[in-house]
């Protein structure tokens, strides 16, 4: 077994993880928020919130494997577009998450507050274009493993 098709089963199985990952998030998790009671909304999100640096960072290790596996040869584009999808989870993450995550991290904002809970629900709209981003380096990873 060649070091690329090591690193392109590691950013495959690696991207499948994070999109699984983020939909059940999307598709469980922020849901059931807004039916919670008061309080129960915002203290759910931040007890969730504390893991999501791990899959961020794990993000850009399989971006890493599959921007190599991809550089191999210019046909390889799935690999090279999946892996600058899965890159642009830290921006998007930085510049449109962040602040809603700090102003939700305040130790002011108290879960009863009407604006924590809007700010959970504008969270959850945003994490679907994290959803989105897995989704499409996943499946341009199975597009290069096809075009194998």
């Amino acid at each position: 077994m060649s070091l690329i098709t090591v690193l392109e089963s590691v950013a495959l199985v690696s991207a499948s993880i994070y999109a699984g990952a983020t939909y059940y998030v999307a598709a469980v998790e922020q849901p059931s928020r807004p039916g919670a009671p008061a309080g129960l909304d915002l203290e759910a999100w931040r007890r969730a919130n504390d893991r999501a640096p791990r899959y961020a960072a794990s993000a850009l290790v399989r971006a890493g494997a599959g921007l190599i596996a991809g550089w191999e040869a210019l046909h390889r584009w799935p690999w090279i577009l999946g892996a600058f999808l899965l890159l642009a989870v830290l921006p998007w993450t930085v510049l449109a998450m962040l602040p809603i995550q700090r102003r939700l991290d305040e130790t002011r904002t108290t879960s009863a507050d009407p604006k924590a809970r809007r700010l959970v629900e504008r969270w959850g709209r945003l994490h679907l274009g994290r959803l989105a981003l897995g989704l499409g380096a996943l499946a341009l990873f199975l597009e290069g493993m096809l075009q194998r």
